[in-house]
C-alpha cells in the first residue's frame, strides 16, 4: 500500500500542491479538459509536452494556445455550447489543440475514424448538421465535394487561416472564455454509428492509478501515441500522458519505418501501438527500440505468438489493455501476466467487469457475454470470453464470430489461438460455410503464411493431432499469403466467407 501511495506521490497526483492545483483548475475550468490541461501547465510548465513533425511545445505554450484558440473559435466562428464541430485529422499537434479548446467552449465534438471507406465518411459529413469542419489538406477534395454549408478550417496551412495559424495569432481585446462543462466527445466509425466518450477530468484519472501502480508510467518521460487519436485508445493515451507531464510524440504516418525511427530518434520509453503496428515493428528488427521500457498494445486481440516474440526479443515490456467506448480502460494484462498466459486480456483493474449469461454472473471457465456497468448499467461488450479460477480474463471473439455447427456453438477464436502456435502460421481466420449437401454448416480455415513457405493441409491436420482442440477441427483449409487486416490487426471475415 504505501509502495502504491508513494508512486502517486511521485506523479503529483496526490501530492498536497499538485492536488490542491488539480483541484483549483477543476472548480476554475470546471469538468472539460482545458482543466486537465491548466493543471498540467501548472506542474510542468517547462517540459515539452508535445513534438510532431511542424513543431514542438512546452505545457505552458501549449494552455496558452489552447486559450487562444477557444477565444477565437468563439469569437470569430461562433462556437458556443452543443454547436457540433466535425474533425477528420491524423496525429499532429493542431487536432490536440481543437479537442481541447472545442472540449472548453463546451462544443460536441466527432472525431472521423479515417479508415472507414471516403463514401461513407462523405455520407457522415452531410447528415449531420456540423457548424463548423476542421481537416488536413489531404482531405481537402472530399470536404468541397460535401453538401455540407457550414464553415471549414485547415488544420493546419501556410496561408490559409488554421489551427495552428490562429492558435498563434493574439485575439482582439482581453480572453473572455466562459467556463462550461466539457461537450460530448463522439467518435464516429465507419461500422459503427456513434460512440459518446465522455472526456470528464475524473473518467481519465480513474485508469491511471493502474497504470501507475503496475506498469511504473510515471518513471518514464517520453511517450508516442502510435494509435489514432480518434480511437478511444488513442485519446485516452493523450489525455493520460497529459496528466503525467509526459513529451507526447506525435506522428501522421505510422507505419512501420517512420515509427522505428522516431522511437530511435525521440529516445521513446513508453510507446502506445495497435498489435499489427507492433508486430510489422518487431519482424523488421528491434535495434530502433533499445530505449523503449513499455509497450502498451489495444485495439484488437493481441496474437499470443506475437506476445511471445516481442518477450523474446525485448523482454518483460508489452502490456495489453482492454476497454470500451463507454466505460474506458477495464482489464490490464501486465507483463508478467503475459508471459504467463499470452493470451489473456488480463486482470480487470474496476468492479464493473463479469461474464454473464441471461443476467447471471458466469465464472470458473464458462463462456458468456463480456459486460461492463456504465451509468446505463450492464452494457455488452459484444465479445465473448470467459474468467479462469485466478481471475484472468481470456476473450472468445466476437459475438458475430460465433458458429453453430453439429449442434454446438464453436468460437473460432480459440481454434485459432492454437494454429497460431505453429512456427510457418502468420495469421488464421477460421469462418462457417454452408454444407448444401449435408444441410450443416463446416469449418473453413483461412491459413497465411510467407510467400515462400510451403505448408499443406495434410501438414496442419497431422501436427494439430497433438494439440487440445476445443469443439473441433476445421474440415477445409485455404492458405494465401495475405489475409486482410485493418489499421489495428482486425480482420474482417465477412470479406472472406
Amino acid at each position: 500500500m504505501f509502495e502504491r501511495l508513494g508512486k502517486l506521490y511521485q506523479a503529483n497526483l496526490i501530492a498536497p500542491l499538485g492536488f490542491l492545483r488539480l483541484l483549483f483548475s477543476i472548480l476554475f475550468w470546471r469538468f472539460n479538459l482545458m482543466a486537465i490541461l491548466r493543471y498540467a501547465a501548472w506542474v510542468y510548465p517547462n517540459l515539452v509536452a508535445l513534438k510532431d513533425e511542424a513543431e514542438q511545445l512546452t505545457y505552458k505554450d501549449l494552455f496558452l494556445q489552447c486559450k487562444q484558440l477557444a477565444t477565437i473559435l468563439q469569437n470569430n466562428y461562433d462556437i458556443r455550447a452543443r454547436n457540433k464541430v466535425a474533425i477528420v485529422c491524423r496525429n499532429h499537434n493542431p487536432i490536440v489543440k481543437s479537442i481541447i479548446a472545442l472540449s472548453c467552449l463546451g462544443a460536441d465534438t466527432y472525431l472521423f475514424d479515417l479508415e472507414m471507406e471516403k463514401g461513407r465518411l462523405l455520407n457522415l459529413l452531410e447528415i449531420h448538421d456540423f457548424d463548423l469542419i476542421i481537416y488536413d489538406i489531404e482531405f481537402w477534395e472530399l470536404i468541397r465535394k460535401s453538401d455540407c454549408a457550414c464553415k471549414a478550417l485547415l488544420s493546419s496551412h501556410l496561408t490559409f487561416p488554421s489551427i495552428n495559424s490562429l492558435s498563434n495569432t493574439k485575439a482582439d481585446g482581453k480572453i473572455k472564455l466562459k467556463k462550461v462543462v466539457s461537450g460530448k466527445l463522439i467518435l464516429l466509425k465507419g461500422d459503427v454509428y456513434l460512440n459518446e466518450f465522455n472526456p470528464s477530468t475524473f473518467n481519465y484519472l480513474k485508469p491511471i492509478f493502474p497504470l501507475i501502480d503496475k506498469l511504473n508510467l510515471n518513471k518514464f518521460k517520453t511517450v508516442f501515441i502510435g494509435v489514432p487519436i480518434n480511437h478511444e485508445f488513442g485519446l485516452s493515451a493523450l489525455l493520460i500522458s497529459l496528466v503525467l507531464g509526459k513529451k507526447i510524440i506525435l506522428l501522421k504516418n505510422v507505419a512501420s519505418k517512420p515509427t522505428k525511427k522516431i522511437l530511435l530518434k525521440q529516445q521513446v520509453q513508453v510507446a502506445f501501438l495497435s498489435p499489427s503496428t507492433l508486430g510489422e515493428i518487431i519482424k523488421k528488427g528491434s535495434l530502433e527500440l533499445i530505449y523503449l521500457r513499455s509497450i502498451i498494445a489495444s485495439g484488437a486481440p493481441l496474437n499470443p505468438r506475437l506476445v511471445k516474440e516481442v518477450y523474446s526479443k525485448l523482454g518483460n515490456k508489452l502490456s495489453n489493455l482492454y476497454g470500451t467506448y463507454n466505460s474506458g480502460f477495464s482489464i490490464l494484462a501486465t507483463p508478467e501476466e503475459l508471459k504467463l498466459y499470452p493470451n489473456t486480456i488480463g486482470k480487470k483493474i474496476t468492479a464493473n467487469v463479469r461474464i454473464s449469461d441471461k443476467n447471471q454472473e458466469l465464472t470458473n471457465g464458462k463462456i458468456g457475454a463480456l459486460t461492463v456497468k456504465t451509468k446505463r448499467g450492464w452494457v455488452d461488450t459484444g465479445d465473448w470470453a470467459y474468467v479462469n479460477e485466478n481471475g484472468y480474463y481470456f476473450l472468445c471473439g466476437r459475438k458475430e464470430d460465433r458458429i453453430f455447427s453439429n449442434g454446438k456453438n464453436i468460437y473460432p477464436m480459440l481454434i485459432e489461438n492454437i494454429l497460431l502456435q505453429h512456427e510457418k502460421i502468420n495469421q488464421v481466420a477460421i469462418v462457417g460455410i454452408s454444407d448444401k449437401i449435408n444441410q450443416s454448416i463446416m469449418l473453413k480455415a483461412f491459413i497465411e503464411v510467407d510467400k515462400n513457405t510451403f505448408l499443406s493441409e495434410e501438414m496442419v491436420k497431422k501436427w494439430i493431432k497433438d494439440k487440445e482442440i476445443p469443439f473441433q477441427c476445421p474440415d477445409i483449409f485455404e492458405f494465401t499469403d495475405n489475409i486482410p487486416t485493418n489499421f489495428w490487426g482486425k480482420i474482417d471475415k465477412k470479406v472472406l466467407i
